[in-house]
């Protein structure tokens, strides 16, 4: 936290984020001009906030529910009427994803994605406070579709699409975590081993979240048992519709119950991963992130692990090369699948409109 409050780091922080990302085009972080201890001059970023925008759309999304008679609005006293709750959830969400542009759906969640992944697998330069209130977007409606007081910009026809100019900007890089190879190798085991629905690596690699483990080789196994019963209830690996939410709350279910120490830089993994995960369920719930990360998380484990499971401790040369020329076409596949995805729920909302 001393260092979030010392403003010359966040500017070093925002001039290694605005290298490691220089060729994508739809993302960016301010440029800072000048900074001091408690002062910093950066450039002035367009955009709204995401969260900002998505409760537009949700409040959108409510009345256009309402309109069409399909949303209570009267207050149920029963906890026995919890389906009634759920089943009106079901409509918003229906509604929300009627509202929101596909386009935009489709750049929230992929690129979302796309940025964690890559500040993980690849840069290993993560920014620790990736929630919706620090990530801006920025996007262009012709200003016949726009409500005029509408400061989050939402059209007023939910069948408006945004121009197809989209940009995400991420602010507040006061805390930047800095990982280890060791820090990325593990907590990528422990997501490649969501995608093979193995509790047991998993347990064995949230393990190795410290150096400073006090649990003995009994607690340690307890522990890895209880992970992969978590598993075989709630991770059945790639395909399996896999709630990452779902199951990293119940990882740290049994952190907690087993006592298990885990060090600040995995904490910020995990409470990220959540923040994308949550983000990518709010706008589109059927898109999978766990499937949607498979084509680079395959070729991650290809390259960074051995055939019976453990990691490459020093990989070599050739190894390193094949990993910077392999992830660009494993980054390439993810497109062609996330593709594919959006054109076949573009065809599914067609039929729902019908």
């Amino acid at each position: 936290m001393a260092e979030q409050a010392h403003l010359q780091a966040e500017a070093h922080h925002l001039e290694i984020l605005n290298y490691n990302f220089r060729r994508w085009k739809g993302v960016r972080f301010p440029k800072p001009f000048y900074a001091a201890s408690d002062v910093i001059i950066e450039t002035f970023e367009s955009g709204r906030i995401v969260t900002a925008v998505l409760d537009a759309y949700d409040a959108l999304a409510s009345q256009m529910a309402l309109e069409q008679g399909v949303l209570t609005v009267e207050e149920i006293p029963d906890d026995d009427d919890d389906d009634i709750n759920r089943n009106c959830g079901d409509i918003q969400k229906s509604a929300r994803q009627q509202v929101i542009p596909m386009s935009m759906a489709r750049f929230i969640v992929t690129t979302g994605l796309s940025i964690y992944l890559k500040m993980l697998l690849i840069d290993k330069q993560m920014h620790a406070d990736l929630h919706p209130g620090n990530i801006m977007i920025d996007f262009v409606t012709p200003k016949s579709t726009l409500d005029p007081t509408s400061r989050a910009l939402v059209p007023v026809n939910s069948n408006s699409n945004p121009s197809s100019h989209l940009a995400f900007t991420l602010v507040d890089a006061g805390m930047v975590a800095q990982l280890s190879k060791e820090e990325s190798q593990n907590f990528a085991g422990l997501i490649c081993s969501l995608g093979d629905g193995d509790g047991r690596v998993a347990g064995r690699c949230v393990l190795r979240f410290t150096k400073q483990s006090a649990l003995s080789a009994e607690e340690e196994e307890a522990f890895i048992h209880d992970m992969d019963e978590l598993f075989k209830e709630r991770c059945r690996g790639y395909g399996s519709n896999v709630d990452v939410g779902h199951v990293l709350r119940g990882i740290l279910g049994l952190v907690r119950q087993h006592k298990v120490i885990i060090d600040a830089n995995y904490a910020t993994l995990v409470v990220n991963c959540l923040c994308i995960e949550g983000m990518g369920q709010r706008v589109c719930p059927s898109y999978n992130l766990l499937d949607a990360a498979r084509p680079l998380l395959e070729s991650y484990k290809r390259l960074c692990y051995k055939k019976d499971g453990s990691q490459n401790e020093n990989p070599s040369m050739m190894r390193k090369t094949l990993f910077r020329l392999t992830m660009p076409l494993a980054y390439a596949r993810k497109s062609l699948s996330d593709a594919v995805f959006f054109a076949r729920q573009e065809r599914l909302n067609k039929r729902r409109s019908i």
